[in-house]
């Protein structure tokens, strides 16, 4: 719940790029837990390694989600510039 939070933030923020690369090295880094996890031939590390698949998953799908919501932000205040100026305009 943090982690998609903290993926999706504010849209007031700037640091998108900055978001995206800490995300790119959270991925990595939870390639390699889960190259490190896969050596230990336990239990243990089999959840360990589930888990770090499962925060991939799960950055990944935060990741398509912010975009996508850019997208209709963006669209949204787009589409209020031509409503408020239409009104303005009478048409």
């Amino acid at each position: 719940m943090l982690v998609l939070h903290w993926v999706l933030g504010s849209r007031r923020s700037s640091s998108g790029e900055m978001k995206s690369a800490l995300v790119a090295m959270m991925m990595a880094l939870g390639v390699l837990q889960g190259t490190l996890a896969a050596t230990i031939a336990s239990p243990v590390g089999k959840v360990i390694s589930m888990i770090s698949d499962l925060q991939a998953k799960v950055i990944g799908e935060g990741l398509v989600a912010q975009k996508q919501y850019a997208e209709f932000a963006e669209w949204c205040e787009d589409r209020s510039s031509t409503l408020g100026f239409d009104i303005k305009t009478g048409k």
